[in-house]
């Protein structure tokens, strides 16, 4: 999953099974969870969620051979907590940014139990950069009308009025369930019935420091090793590989995995008659480099990032798109 921005949903990602990868996410103004982890062996990338009861959970990924790993995450005004990690082992690098949850912004930015990687209240403790008492409303366009869609003209409507859901001038644009102002931790979840829904912006404003622009260009060392483990049981060769998981390689041990390795902070161009099409960046292909946290990574068309560096991987070509930020 990668390049998703969702909001006013019940769970914003809910991740399930085994080895699921995230890379560049947004979520906003859900009943429950932001991202909702119960993958074992998953990895988390560059991921933001606000306005939601937590902004990220886990429950039960104990698994000592498939520990999650996450990098760069952001969460702020959440009803309860940024992460709650109730039995799970974690890992966390790069940035967490975290702080000011519950209805007067003095909830715990960590709820943990029997957890390591994280330490209870103040999410300290991880190998990641911690940033408490972060607000990442500010990051966000926020609150617009929409001349777009039929009834964004003063970006609020009636639910029942409401004729497109999916017709704004920005992909970044949804209707979510109206408060008071955003975000409003009364007024979470799907806007149904009579209620009343506003148009929330989700990509980023040009001034932000705090998610925009946080990622530096990958070279060709700047890789990431991802398990492909399995529930049918580990995989006896190579030839098991290839069936199970195409481009990945077999590695002998405890337990013997499917592994792929591709290049943080970006993802594959898909369609373009370049490389496996598998959606991970790898040598030879062409792929969007991922420069802010969360899910908008800019708008207009794609232009150069920058010349690559080769090293692990390599051949790859870094596009961008052409604005970051309004």
């Amino acid at each position: 999953m990668q390049d998703v921005t969702t909001s006013s949903c019940r769970y914003g990602v809910d991740l399930n099974g085994s080895a699921v990868i995230v890379q560049g996410v947004t979520v906003a103004a859900t009943t429950d969870y932001g991202v909702r982890n119960g993958s074992y062996g998953s990895f988390v990338e560059d991921a933001a969620a606000i306005d939601t009861s937590h902004g990220l959970y886990f429950l039960s990924n104990n698994q000592a051979t498939a520990v999650p790993r996450i990098n760069n995450f952001a969460s702020s005004h959440n009803q309860t907590a940024s992460i709650y990690s109730n039995n799970s082992t974690l890992a966390f690098d790069e940035n967490l940014i975290v702080g000011l949850n519950g209805p007067t912004q003095t909830a715990f930015d960590c709820e943990v139990t029997g957890t390591t990687g994280l330490n209870d209240d103040d999410c300290s403790g991880s190998g990641a950069m911690l940033a408490p008492a972060s607000n990442i409303v500010g990051a966000f366009v926020g609150l617009v009308s929409d001349p777009t869609n039929p009834q964004g003209a003063t970006g609020t409507s009636g639910y029942d009025a409401i004729t497109s859901f999916v017709t704004f001038g920005a992909d970044t644009r949804r209707f979510i369930r109206a408060g008071v102002g955003f975000p409003d931790l009364t007024a979470r979840g799907p806007c149904t019935g009579v209620q009343s829904c506003a148009i929330l912006d989700l990509a980023l404003k040009s001034a932000d420091t705090l998610l925009r622009n946080r990622n530096a260009l990958p070279t060709g060392n700047d890789v990431t090793t991802h398990a492909w483990f399995n529930v049918s049981g580990p995989p006896a060769d190579q030839a098991a590989c290839d069936a199970r998981v195409p481009g990945s390689v077999f590695v002998a041990g405890s337990p013997n995995r499917c592994a792929s390795v591709f290049l943080k902070h970006a993802w594959e161009l898909l369609d373009d008659g370049i490389g496996d099409e598998d959606a991970l960046c790898e040598s030879g292909e062409t792929c969007e480099f991922a420069r802010n946290i969360g899910g908008y990574q800019g708008h207009g068309a794609f232009v150069s990032a920058g010349t690559f560096t080769a090293g692990t991987l390599s051949g790859i070509t870094l596009v961008q798109r052409q604005t970051n930020g309004y």
